[in-house]
């Protein structure tokens, strides 16, 4: 059996898209962080992706696009993207 070479390893910066040497790392950084706590909060709930897109005031192929990676279009300004919702929740959780 031929012997197997040693895969090379760098250090990560902790940011997989400044790894990659992708153009605003850190927003892509952002939006997939978002993206991963949207996609929670709609398991949780045991949200349809046609009830989470209601009730966040986009459309359900913009959910379906979203949770599939595909950022473009989406999440447009990240926290502006979706009219005050966001941020209002944000505000009500605070309070309580």
């Amino acid at each position: 059996m031929p012997k197997r070479n040693a895969l090379e390893q760098e250090p990560s910066t902790g940011n997989v898209f400044a790894d990659l040497g992708l153009a605003d790392a850190g927003e892509h950084l952002i939006k997939a962080g978002l993206v991963v706590r949207i996609d929670r909060t709609i398991r949780q709930r045991k949200l349809t992706q046609a009830a989470a897109a209601q009730l966040m005031g986009i459309d359900q192929p913009k959910i379906s696009a979203m949770l599939a990676g595909q950022f473009r279009g989406t999440l447009g300004g990240a926290p502006h993207a979706f009219p005050g919702r966001v941020r209002a929740r944000c505000r009500d959780r605070r309070k309580a």
